[in-house]
Order: structure tokens, then sequence, then C-alpha cells
């Protein structure tokens, strides 16, 4: 029994189904993190792995719910994060990452005066940005503010999150930039939802 692992020797001669249950003991003894490594969920690489373990079908069922175009949102959130150099994707970085990965929605926000240019004119970037590889996680408005997609989408019975799900979600998320920018360009949540969910409308007969 030399070399056994204890948990292997004090079975060794006990029913064969004991026998296995230490063997398997043995090999997550001896290959350290072996099982860690096989309950993680795989690692996002858009977010920080933080992020990546919340927004798992385990800890936070919606994340699979997303469209193609809002996963895309959260890539270039990242990527305005690592431009703005700030160590985090804030609530201003996922509001630009709606904008630019749903060009459409871009287009109907323009019409109320709400652009990417203006947002990036008004949060201008770090002198030094953030390495693209670095893992960025989420601020806790923009956390919350997916938090809130949810709650959109089933709003008007979507399946799916989409991209408006996403910034009507922002424009609700008290104390936030996204919010605040969103407000002054007369896009509560509520009148999101009109314009969004309701292609009728246009600024014109609003």
């Amino acid at each position: 029994m030399a070399g056994l692992h204890p948990a292997i020797a004090s079975v060794y001669r006990g029913p064969r189904s004991a026998l296995l249950r230490a063997r398997k003991a043995h090999r997550q003894a001896t290959v350290p993190g072996s099982f860690a490594l096989r309950s993680q969920p795989m690692k996002n690489p858009l977010i920080g792995q933080e992020d990546a373990d919340v927004l798992s079908k385990r800890r936070f069922p919606m994340f699979h719910r997303y469209t193609e175009h809002a996963r895309q949102a959260i890539f270039r959130a990242r990527y305005e994060a690592t431009r703005y150099g700030t160590g985090e994707i804030d609530d201003v970085q996922l509001l630009l990452g709606v904008l630019t990965a749903d060009e459409a929605l871009a287009e109907r926000l323009e019409a109320f005066g709400l652009t990417i240019a203006r947002i990036r004119e008004q949060f201008a970037p770090a002198q030094e940005s953030v390495a693209t590889g670095v893992d960025l996680p989420l601020s806790g408005l923009a956390r919350k503010a997916l938090l809130f997609t949810t709650e959109e989408a089933d709003r008007v019975g979507a399946i799916e999150i989409e991209t408006s799900h996403v910034v009507t979600a922002l424009a609700r998320t008290e104390s936030s930039r996204a919010a605040e920018m969103l407000a002054a360009s007369g896009l509560t949540p509520e009148r999101l939802r009109e314009i969004l969910f309701d292609f009728s409308q246009s600024p014109q007969n609003a």
C-alpha cells in the first residue's frame, strides 16, 4: 500500500464502491485544484473573471438571454473602458458600448440629441489607457443596470435581452451618469419604452 493516499489505504480491503470513491479522493488530493477547475464556469474574455462568474448561467441566469448585439455591447464597453483608463467598465462606457454595437439604435437616439460624439466629448478619455488584455470588472452602477435588463425584457414579454433593454435599464439606474445624460435628452425610462418598443413614435410627434 506504499504510495497510496491514506483515504485509499483505509478502505483497501473494503467494498469495491468504497475503494472507487477513495481512489477519486486520491486523484483530487494529488492534483491540486483539479476539482476546482472542473467546477469553475468558463472564463468570458469580454469582461473580468469576477463578472464572468456573476454573468454565468449558474449565478446570473439572464446572461444567456442576451442577443449577439447585446453581448457585443459589453465587449465594446470593455474597449471603451481601456481607452478611458478607468480600471473598470462603468455605466457611461456601457452606454457607449450599446450605441457603437447597435447602429440602428444609435440613429434612433441621435434624433433626440444623444450622440456618441457628445458622450465622448463630455467624458474625455484619460491620458493613459489600460492594456486591452487586462481583465476589467463592472462598476457597481453598470452591474446594477445589467440586473435591470431582465426586468425590462420581461416587461414587454421578450424572450431575448436586446440593446434596447440595456439602454432602458441604464436610464433607470439612479445616480448614474448614463441616466443623467439620457434624461438630459428627454430619454427617461418611460420615454425610452415608448420610442423603442413602439416604433410609431418619433421626436416630431412626441
